[in-house]
């Protein structure tokens, strides 16, 4: 029972912050990235436009989280053969893309009450006062489209930034 409790209690703290995210934001959706592309053997690209981009806690996690669920839709329903993930850092805002060449997200199924997943990436998104736009049809492929303001980093500072 006791070793039972120590690995389901490991596994929700590492649900809660993968300790991937103590490498950064990048490196964290690079190795997310590889590891579905094993997993599912689903042809996965990553490309940031920068080796670090620094964000806080919140808005990592927040953006892995996505991501993450962005890539389980691919393996669940898209039937694509690849997906690319893109992570762009500019001043004031951070933004990344997860696009698909499946089968593309019919419009009405957005509308769908019992999208919990696709609900609960939105709600990230607001919560942090960004955006999420999840567009596609079919033949098209969908494309995940997530915007987050950002504080741009004071020099010195390193605060609470992955």
């Amino acid at each position: 029972l006791v070793d039972v409790a120590i690995l389901s209690s490991s596994r929700i703290m590492h649900d809660l912050r993968p300790g991937i995210l103590d490498e950064g934001i990048v490196a964290a959706l690079e190795w997310q990235a590889r590891d579905f592309q094993q997993r599912m053997g689903i042809t996965c690209g990553f490309a940031a436009s920068a080796e670090e981009i620094p964000v806080d806690r919140a808005t990592a996690i927040t953006v892995f989280r996505i991501c993450q669920e962005g890539l389980n839709n691919v393996a669940k329903y898209a039937a694509a053969r690849r997906v690319d993930v893109r992570l762009d850092g500019r001043p004031g805002r951070l933004r990344m893309t997860v696009h698909d060449d499946g089968k593309g997200i019919h419009p009405l199924d957005l509308a769908k009450p019992d999208c919990f997943g696709l609900r609960g990436m939105k709600e990230r998104a607001v919560s942090l006062g960004g955006s999420l736009a999840i567009t596609g049809g079919p033949g098209r492929g969908t494309t995940i489209t997530l915007t987050l303001p950002v504080a741009d980093p004071t020099p010195g500072d390193d605060g609470d930034r992955q």
